[in-house]
């Protein structure tokens, strides 16, 4: 059963109907998950590196490995995101011991300064590290050739045109092919199957560069993709 196959398709459709559903009940106990709380009122009089580290240990792990596994769950709906990232944001004013300021980009700030990259980013960069990992036959119960299948010449000279200072939507977002190892996207008409790992993962696979794809391990990839970050 591969990506390809009608069954595939409706099984991983099911099981992320079911996750949509779960959702909501995350939402209700979310507060129960994130320990910042209880890291405030016993860390308060700690230095600011010790505070990072209990909020990268015990909250950030938790939301993307513990609960989540942020491999496979990558939530796509948007107020699952901004749930989320505001996480993160109350992570960030836990870091510095600032709850007062609101002055507009504050947090942002912090965010930048104590290198808490985005969580949806962190999330794609997660997503592409585990499907390359795949490609390179690192995960024997996911076999590359069923699972990512090669373009053809014809379909390997699409690009689309991005900008830096805004989000933009384009009906040929998924045919794009920036690199010589990008593959087929796997057919998809429902909104969970779009947004379901391989589908997703693919069409972000083939927007990265040759220099990138062709990393010879998989820490350099992860490397790799950590430079554009960096660079964005």
């Amino acid at each position: 059963m591969t990506p390809f196959s009608s069954e595939f398709r409706v099984t991983h459709t099911m099981v992320l109907n079911f996750l949509k559903i779960w959702n909501s009940e995350i939402s209700k106990n979310f507060s129960k998950i994130s320990t910042l709380g209880f890291l405030r009122r016993n860390l308060k009089n700690c230095p600011t590196s010790c505070r990072r580290n209990a909020y990268l240990s015990l909250v950030r792990s938790a939301i993307e490995y513990g609960h989540y596994g942020a491999t496979v769950w990558d939530p796509y709906l948007q107020q699952d995101i901004d749930r989320l990232h505001r996480v993160q944001r109350r992570g960030a004013r836990f870091i510095t011991g600032d709850y007062k300021s609101r002055s507009p980009g504050c947090v942002t700030q912090m965010l930048v300064e104590y290198n808490l990259i985005p969580l949806q980013e962190r999330r794609k960069h997660l997503r592409l590290v585990f499907l390359f990992k795949v490609v390179e036959g690192s995960v024997p119960a996911i076999p590359p050739e069923e699972y990512c299948l090669n373009t053809t010449a014809a379909e390997s000279a699409v690009r689309v045109r991005t900008f830096k200072d805004h989000v933009t939507s384009n009906i040929l977002d998924s045919q794009v092919t920036n690199n010589t190892r990008c593959f087929r996207v796997p057919p998809s008409k429902s909104e969970p199957y779009i947004h379901s790992f391989f589908v997703r993962t693919i069409i972000d696979w083939n927007h990265l560069e040759d220099d990138i794809v062709d990393a010879p391990s998989t820490e350099a990839f992860r490397e790799r993709l950590a430079n554009i970050q960096s660079c964005s």
